[in-house]
Protein backbone atom coordinates (compact mmCIF):
# COMPACT_ATOMS: atom_id res chain seq x y z
CA UNK A 1 0.00 0.00 0.00
CA UNK A 2 1.45 3.69 -1.05
CA UNK A 3 0.95 6.65 1.29
CA UNK A 4 0.07 9.22 -0.03
CA UNK A 5 1.18 12.50 2.02
CA UNK A 6 -1.77 14.88 2.73
CA UNK A 7 -1.04 18.35 1.17
CA UNK A 8 -1.41 20.09 4.47
CA UNK A 9 1.61 17.17 5.63
CA UNK A 10 3.65 17.69 2.61
CA UNK A 11 3.54 21.88 2.84
CA UNK A 12 4.52 21.05 6.53
CA UNK A 13 7.23 19.03 5.49
CA UNK A 14 8.68 21.25 3.11
CA UNK A 15 8.62 23.95 5.44
CA UNK A 16 10.70 22.20 7.86
CA UNK A 17 13.58 21.48 5.17
CA UNK A 18 12.98 25.34 4.50
CA UNK A 19 13.70 25.89 8.17
CA UNK A 20 16.84 23.65 8.16
CA UNK A 21 18.11 25.09 5.37
CA UNK A 22 17.86 28.46 6.03
CA UNK A 23 19.69 27.70 9.40
CA UNK A 24 22.67 25.72 7.85
CA UNK A 25 22.40 28.81 5.56
CA UNK A 26 22.75 31.22 8.38
CA UNK A 27 25.43 29.80 10.21
CA UNK A 28 27.23 29.47 7.26
CA UNK A 29 26.96 32.84 7.13
CA UNK A 30 28.07 33.85 10.86
CA UNK A 31 31.30 31.69 10.20
CA UNK A 32 32.07 33.13 6.80
CA UNK A 33 31.34 36.60 8.94
CA UNK A 34 33.81 35.79 11.69
CA UNK A 35 36.83 34.57 9.37
CA UNK A 36 35.97 37.92 7.66
CA UNK A 37 36.14 39.59 10.17
CA UNK A 38 39.28 38.16 11.21
CA UNK A 39 40.90 38.84 8.13
CA UNK A 40 40.28 42.46 8.39
CA UNK A 41 41.62 42.20 11.92
CA UNK A 42 44.60 40.61 10.30
CA UNK A 43 44.66 43.49 7.42
CA UNK A 44 44.34 46.05 9.71
CA UNK A 45 47.54 44.76 11.89
CA UNK A 46 49.61 44.24 8.39
CA UNK A 47 48.72 48.14 7.31
CA UNK A 48 49.99 49.28 10.88
CA UNK A 49 53.67 47.21 10.24
CA UNK A 50 53.61 48.60 6.56
CA UNK A 51 52.79 51.97 8.39
CA UNK A 52 55.85 51.52 10.75
CA UNK A 53 58.26 50.32 7.34
CA UNK A 54 57.05 53.24 5.41
CA UNK A 55 58.32 55.93 8.39
CA UNK A 56 61.14 53.86 8.72
CA UNK A 57 61.85 53.90 5.10
CA UNK A 58 61.95 57.68 4.62
CA UNK A 59 64.16 58.10 7.85
CA UNK A 60 66.62 56.04 6.07
CA UNK A 61 65.96 58.21 3.45
CA UNK A 62 66.57 61.64 4.98
CA UNK A 63 69.57 59.83 6.78
CA UNK A 64 71.00 59.11 3.66
CA UNK A 65 70.95 62.31 2.18
CA UNK A 66 72.46 63.83 4.93
CA UNK A 67 75.51 61.47 4.71
CA UNK A 68 75.39 62.03 1.09
CA UNK A 69 75.37 65.89 1.83
CA UNK A 70 78.27 65.22 4.19
CA UNK A 71 80.37 63.12 1.88
CA UNK A 72 80.11 65.85 -0.61
CA UNK A 73 81.31 68.32 1.79
CA UNK A 74 84.15 65.61 2.53
CA UNK A 75 84.91 65.50 -1.22
CA UNK A 76 84.99 69.45 -1.72
CA UNK A 77 87.30 69.77 1.20
CA UNK A 78 89.63 66.95 0.12
CA UNK A 79 89.63 68.03 -3.44
CA UNK A 80 90.76 71.69 -1.73
CA UNK A 81 93.45 70.03 0.28
CA UNK A 82 95.20 68.31 -2.58
CA UNK A 83 94.97 71.78 -4.22
CA UNK A 84 96.42 73.68 -1.89
CA UNK A 85 98.68 71.65 -0.70
CA UNK A 86 101.38 71.27 -3.62
CA UNK A 87 101.11 75.25 -3.38
CA UNK A 88 101.91 75.15 0.12
CA UNK A 89 105.11 72.68 -0.38
CA UNK A 90 106.61 74.67 -2.97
Amino acid sequence: MILVAEPSERRATEFAELLTECAELSLTLTQKRQMLEERLEALGGLTHDLEGAVAEAREAIARGREFDSELDALRRLQTRLREELPAKAA
